[in-house]
């Protein structure tokens, strides 16, 4: 079972938004801490074009975001989203 409630505030923030497909834009520091602890996974992902160019990208391993929306079940008020 993974464990959210040691994640950073920071971390917290990220990884919530990248289980919703929002990675970009965020601190390399804090997603190389989640790739490490093992919450996110990157890839490479080519724009292509004239001058193509490869991006890093995120996403949440299947059973790391099945388990995310379990905890929020049943940790999070209806206030609080």
């Amino acid at each position: 079972m993974v464990t959210f409630k040691n994640l950073t505030k920071a971390q917290q923030k990220v990884f919530e938004q990248i289980c919703c497909n929002n990675d970009k834009g965020h601190y390399s520091r804090t997603l190389d801490s989640l790739e490490h602890k093992g919450f996110i996974e990157s890839y490479e992902q080519n724009l292509g074009g004239r001058f193509p160019v490869t991006i890093k990208r995120y996403n949440v391993p299947y059973h790391i975001h099945y388990e995310w929306c379990q905890w929020c079940s049943e940790n999070c008020n209806e206030e609080e989203i």
